[in-house]
């Protein structure tokens, strides 16, 4: 039963490091074996990967081809599964023991090549597996004992643990490899030991603290003091802008003041240092101290007319709401964030566009609004035509008095407290439905309308912010030229926009021409 003839199996392949490789496990070797194994019996086959997936888990959402690989074999698409090691399929015994053994009460068969094939209705069969399986978790738990050794141990001798920072390089960073002219440096440092100063990179490091311990700098305008300078951050998958999380992340790094920091230890470390201890002592106190200020007392709450409405006219993505400037010179802006994503593109400029010329703007359209001079009338006609409004004052009246009367009767115990609760409700019903708009509400709301930009003028910014939002859906930015060019007012405002000269109406939005 461990090898059927015919049928499809599930060949699955894994690695957890691209050095495993080196080892005689990349996919590519897997699969290969795996494809002879399959040839051979003339299986047909389904293939399953997960590549830079660790199998030292309990979870298999975090191994989406191994999550694959099961739901195909208890749908009752493969008839079996192999791997070439058993550590491949799991290296923890009661994820290998409770799938296994699911998988062979369904009858799906299991190969490991460099073990054997297991028909689990023999007892043998099932005991060899929870072998195989309890010396596959015990590899990977030693296996990580090991690690953890080594990052230690090498911590302790003062070398870098983690990625290469940016400043240094290892003779194997991305700047090097596949450089053309081929880069010099190029696997000239062994592994073991510390890397040299970056040539170009470095002085950058020195910029970024100086700029923001010497100019009361925030980390958005280190990043653009960075970029400015033509220095670019890198990543695995290239060079691209600063913005102010990298910045942050930066300005925290003590490996830049020479000094290892592992597990809460400091330890001198063997690279060259970039900026002084004190130098970095300096920023972080600054840094600590202003995180401090934000969490306790904070900035000026700073409220944003436009936000969560505003767009890129180039790109249609959300504008970024975000202060700029220092001091009493900094003033609230948006800005089209799609210079910051990558695969986004937007053909406008990622420009600053400063909110008080929108507001002004917008004040200016608010102060078109007009409504028909036979308003009031109609209006009027309105709410004689339902007829109600003649009776309510005295209706109100009514029933107003006849609370205070069961109240009394209720405190004087000629009804019970049953009857009070009855009555009281039957009367609050009343006048609840008497709740009807009157002549003077709807005038006064007509006039407040009338002289919106009377109001606009007195009332704070929270109350624009309110108002905005009350009036349009969304507003859209031109970067390029700082102006709003379309709005797209909520549906009863729509009447107003169109009494207003210079807005073509499309599709609900209003742009101005």
């Amino acid at each position: 039963m461990s090898e059927r003839r015919g049928g499809t199996w599930g060949l699955y392949s894994r690695v957890s490091d691209p050095r495993q490789a080196a080892e005689g496990l990349s996919i590519e070797a897997q699969q290969t074996a795996l494809r002879e194994w399959a040839k051979a019996r003339g299986y047909a086959f389904r293939e399953f990967v997960d590549a830079g997936r660790s199998a030292w888990t309990e979870d298999i959402d975090k191994r989406p081809g191994f999550k694959d690989l099961i739901e195909a074999a208890r749908a009752g698409d493969l008839d079996g599964i192999a791997v070439t090691h058993l550590d491949r399929f799991s290296r923890k015994l009661l994820v290998t023991l409770t799938v296994l053994g699911e998988l062979g009460q369904r009858g799906v068969g299991f190969v490991s090549l460099e073990n054997a094939a297991f028909d689990f209705s023999r007892p043998a069969d099932r005991l060899l597996l929870a072998v195989l399986g309890a010396f596959a978790q015990y590899y990977s738990d030693e296996l990580s004992r090991k690690v953890r050794r080594g990052l230690a141990t090498r911590a302790g001798k003062g070398l870098k643990v983690g990625t290469l920072e940016f400043g240094y390089c290892n003779s194997r960073c991305v700047d090097c490899k596949g450089a053309n002219p081929p880069c010099p440096r190029w696997e000239t440092i062994p592994k073991d030991l510390p890397p040299i100063l970056h040539p170009t990179d470095a002085p950058g490091i020195l910029l970024a603290f100086e700029t923001y311990r010497r100019q009361n700098a925030s980390f958005d305008d280190v990043a653009t003091a960075l970029n400015a300078a033509g220095y670019r951050s890198r990543t695995p998958h290239g060079r691209v802008l600063w913005n102010k999380h990298s910045v942050a992340e930066l300005l925290r790094n003590i490996h830049y003041a020479g000094i290892v920091r592992f597990k809460g230890k400091e330890i001198g470390g063997q690279h060259p240092a970039i900026i002084s201890r004190e130098l970095f002592d300096e920023v972080e106190a600054i840094r600590r101290k202003r995180q401090w200020r934000t969490m306790t007392f904070g900035h000026k709450y700073r409220v944003y007319l436009f936000n969560g409405i505003i767009k890129c006219a180039g790109c249609g993505r959300p504008m970024r709401a975000q202060a700029k400037g220092r001091g009493e010179h900094r003033k609230k802006c948006y800005h089209c964030t799609s210079q910051e994503l990558r695969h986004v593109e937007c053909p406008k400029p990622s420009a600053w566009v400063y909110e008080e010329p929108l507001a002004a703007q917008f004040e200016q359209i608010i102060s078109q609004f007009r409504l028909p001079k036979d308003w009031r009338e109609r209006v009027c006609e309105l709410i004689n035509a339902n007829g109600k409004h003649r009776d309510a004052e005295t209706e109100r009246r009514l029933l107003t008095e006849r609370l205070a009367r069961v109240k009394k009767q209720f405190q004087w115990g000629d009804i019970s407290e049953a009857e009070y609760i009855q009555q009281r409700d039957e009367i609050r019903a009343g006048l609840a439905a008497l709740k009807m708009p009157e002549v003077k509400e709807i005038v006064s709301a007509a006039d407040y309308l009338q002289n919106m930009a009377r109001v606009w003028q007195e009332a704070t910014d929270e109350e624009r912010r309110d108002m905005i939002r009350a009036i349009l859906d969304e507003a859209v930015c031109d970067p390029e030229t700082k102006r709003l060019i379309a709005l797209k007012p909520k549906p009863a405002f729509r009447l107003l926009f169109r009494q207003i000269r210079g807005f073509v109406e499309r599709d609900g939005a209003f742009e101005l021409t």
